[in-house]
C-alpha cells in the first residue's frame, strides 16, 4: 500500500487554530493552502492516509473527499472570518454568526472534538444578550459607557440612551491625551447622534489593483465570497492571464474558494472536471472583478471553452463589503 502521513495537517476532527493554552494562533489560510499541495502531490497516488494520534483513512476516492473537506474547513474559516469582519462585527458576533457548509458540519473529520470555530471568544455573549453587571461605582464614566452600550444594542431606537452614551464619549475623549483614542471616542459619539461620513472610504488606486500579483488578487476574492451560498455549488474553473503568462485554477468547494497558480498545478488532478476555461487580460479580470456593474462586463474573454454560465456563477456568488459600516451601533 502507498501509505501517507498527513502529520497533524490533516486529522479527524477540526484542529485548534487558535487555543485556550495559549498557544500561538496558527494560520488558518496557510493550512488550507498546504492541504491543497498535498493533494496535487500525492492524492492521486495514496492509498492510505493518517495523521498522529488519529486512525487512517483508506481508499482513494475517500482520501480525496477527506483531504478537499479538511482542506476547505480552515479555509472557510479563515474567508468568512474577514469577510465578516469587513461587514463591521466583532469576534463575539462572528463566532455567533460562523456556521460550516452542510456537508463539512455532517462529516465526522470536521467535527469540533478538539478545535472550535469559537475559540476565539471563548462563547462570548454578543452585546445585545450580555447580562450587565448590578452595579458599579458611582462616577465611572467607563463602566457607564458599557452599560449604555448594552442599552442602545438591545434598543437601537432609543434615543435618549445614544444621545447619553454619545455624551460619555465625548466626556472621555475630551480627556484623552492620546490622539487615536480622542478620535475613536468622538468618531463614536459622532455616529450615535446620526451623523455619517459624506465620502465613501478609499480602498484602494487603480495602480495599486494592478500590481497586484495573481496570488494575492484571488485570496482577496476569496474573502468576499458569500460562503452561505457558495455552498451549495461545486465547480472548477480555469483561467489563462495571457500578458501575466499565467494560469490560474479556481475551485468553489464546500463554501471556499481555492486558487491554484500555475499549469502544473492546474492540469496535475484528473478527478477536477473543469467546468469553463478562458483567456483573458489581467486588465480585463480586475475590471470585471471591481466594477459594481458585473452584468455590464461584455466579452472579456479571448478565447473559451465550456459552460460560461458558471462564470456567471462565479461572479454572483461574491460580494463587495461596505466600509462604512457602523461601529458603536448595531
Amino acid at each position: 500500500h502507498r501509505a501517507l502521513c498527513a502529520a497533524e495537517n490533516a486529522t479527524q476532527c477540526l484542529h485548534n487554530v487558535a487555543t485556550l493554552r495559549g498557544a500561538e494562533v496558527r494560520d488558518a489560510l496557510a493550512w488550507s493552502s498546504y492541504l491543497d499541495e498535498t493533494i496535487i502531490l500525492f492524492a492521486e497516488r495514496t492509498d492510505i492516509v493518517f495523521a498522529s494520534y488519529y486512525w487512517p483513512t483508506w481508499g482513494q476516492a475517500t482520501i480525496v473527499q477527506f483531504l478537499r473537506q479538511q482542506r476547505d474547513l480552515y479555509a472557510f474559516l479563515h474567508d468568512q472570518t474577514l469577510r465578516l469582519i469587513n461587514e463591521g462585527l466583532t469576534g463575539a458576533e462572528i463566532a455567533e454568526r460562523m456556521e460550516l457548509p452542510l456537508q463539512l458540519r455532517e462529516a465526522w473529520h470536521t467535527q469540533g472534538f478538539y478545535g472550535s470555530p469559537i475559540y476565539g471568544s471563548i462563547r462570548q455573549l454578543k452585546p445585545r444578550n450580555e447580562k450587565a453587571k448590578e452595579f458599579c461605582e458611582q462616577g465611572d464614566l467607563r463602566f457607564a459607557v458599557t452599560i449604555l452600550n448594552h442599552a442602545v444594542f438591545a434598543d437601537p431606537a432609543n434615543q435618549e440612551a445614544k444621545n447619553l452614551l454619545a455624551s460619555m464619549y465625548e466626556t472621555l475623549g475630551y480627556g484623552c491625551e492620546n490622539g487615536p483614542w480622542r478620535n475613536f471616542y468622538l468618531s463614536g459619539a459622532m455616529e450615535l447622534r446620526g451623523f455619517r461620513p459624506d465620502k465613501n472610504v478609499l480602498t484602494g488606486q487603480a495602480g495599486m489593483r494592478e500590481a497586484l500579483s495573481l496570488h494575492y488578487l484571488f485570496a482577496s476574492l476569496a474573502v468576499r465570497l458569500d460562503g452561505s451560498r457558495a455552498q451549495e455549488h461545486d465547480f472548477v474553473l480555469d483561467l489563462f492571464v495571457m500578458d501575466r503568462g499565467e494560469h490560474c485554477r479556481l475551485i468553489i468547494s464546500n463554501g471556499a474558494l481555492i486558487h491554484r497558480i500555475g499549469q502544473q498545478a492546474c492540469n496535475k488532478l484528473s478527478l477536477e472536471k473543469v467546468k469553463f476555461s478562458g483567456t483573458l487580460s489581467f486588465h480585463k479580470l480586475m475590471q470585471v472583478l471591481t466594477d459594481d456593474e458585473k452584468s455590464q462586463e461584455g466579452n472579456i474573454f479571448i478565447e473559451e471553452h465550456g459552460d460560461r454560465s458558471y462564470w456567471q456563477r462565479f461572479l454572483s456568488l461574491l460580494v463587495t463589503p461596505n466600509p462604512a459600516f457602523n461601529i458603536v451601533i448595531p
